[in-house]
């Protein structure tokens, strides 16, 4: 699953688009998968790409991020900063020198400062497992660690993303479409002594067989749909807790783009003004020179900002250097 599960063209069409819908598809003109789609993409590549968010890569993809052995301080000990965000798990810390990997050090080692800024120290401690070498190629290691340029890295393999496997047994009951009152009841089983409330939200959204449905609310030991969801279902299911700042800035994003381009469709690019004279009456229409939709578009705009200063605030990394 990924967040192009959640934000859809029918997702643009009913949530975002719905009070132009009817004006585009008067003057008959289709808004096509296709075209929605890329605008889609246009705005998802952008969060990828800017802030490093896990966004079309499954819960299970991993990464390997190296770090040079110099850089090294008393009091941030090996900080590195992930490619991906925000991080799940660690899985493995090795020592790498070019493409020789050594040996495996305790990925307990391994301390998670900002999971949503993708920061990790790496702090030797009593935790885990550790083995010891002594030949002539980790006398070479350490007796060159400390020149200025080493080929040799620490290498953390993690998962990354906004995805996490719930636990239990779901079965899906209640109304189905077209039913328009009403809600779809989950209930689990298995959970043991873990409450679903600490793990799932109102807001959250659920995959279950591979579809995504909106939770509406949350239980101890069940959870509500929005009405629509698939008629039954039992079975694993998958917590997709996707910021609603991200879905905000994927959806009016991708929305501004369609609006400009139908804008021009509708009324012709370049026309700033309409007049009609029949039989001594005259009809006329003033359209904003910057098109039919410009003040919509302005206040989708708005709420990109808003949204994308919130992710800011949350997953940009802290990068900060001292003078001195």
């Amino acid at each position: 699953m990924a967040v192009t599960d959640i934000v859809t063209p029918d997702y643009l069409r009913t949530r975002i688009l719905d009070g132009v819908i009817t004006l585009i598809t008067q003057r008959g003109i289709t808004l096509t998968d296709d075209g929605l789609w890329a605008k889609i993409d246009e705005a998802v590549g952008l969060l990828e790409s800017e802030f490093g968010l896990a966004l079309r890569q499954n819960q299970y993809s991993q990464d390997i991020d190296r770090t040079r052995i110099t850089q090294f301080s008393d009091e941030g000990f090996q900080i590195q900063t992930s490619l991906k965000r925000p991080i799940q798990v660690v899985n493995k810390l090795s020592i790498v020198v070019g493409n020789l990997e050594w040996y495996d050090l305790p990925k307990e080692w391994v301390w998670v400062a900002s999971a949503n800024q993708g920061q990790v120290h790496i702090i030797p401690s009593s935790q885990g497992p550790v083995r010891l070498q002594a030949n002539n190629r980790a006398y070479l290691y350490t007796a060159t660690a400390s020149s200025g340029y080493v080929p040799g890295m620490y290498s953390i393999n993690y998962r990354a993303g906004f995805e996490s496997d719930l636990p239990g047994t779901h079965t899906a009951t209640g109304p189905v479409a077209p039913a328009t009152v009403g809600s779809k009841t989950v209930t689990v089983d298995g959970l043991g002594e873990t409450d679903l409330r600490t793990l799932l939200f109102a807001g959250d959204w659920v995959a279950l067989g591979g579809e995504a449905y909106r939770v509406t609310s949350v239980q101890q030991a069940a959870y509500t749909l929005t009405v629509g969801a698939r008629a039954s279902y039992e079975g694993t299911a998958v917590a997709m807790r996707y910021d609603a700042d991200v879905l905000q800035f994927i959806g009016y994003s991708a929305a501004m783009g369609i609006l400009a381009s139908y804008g021009a469709v509708l009324y012709g690019a370049g026309v700033t003004g309409t007049s009609l004279s029949l039989d001594g009456m005259s009809q006329s229409n003033s359209i904003n020179p910057r098109g039919v939709f410009a003040n919509l578009i302005d206040s989708y705009r708005e709420k990109v900002k808003n949204a994308k200063d919130a992710i800011y605030a949350k997953y940009a990394p802290v990068n900060m250097a001292v003078m001195g």
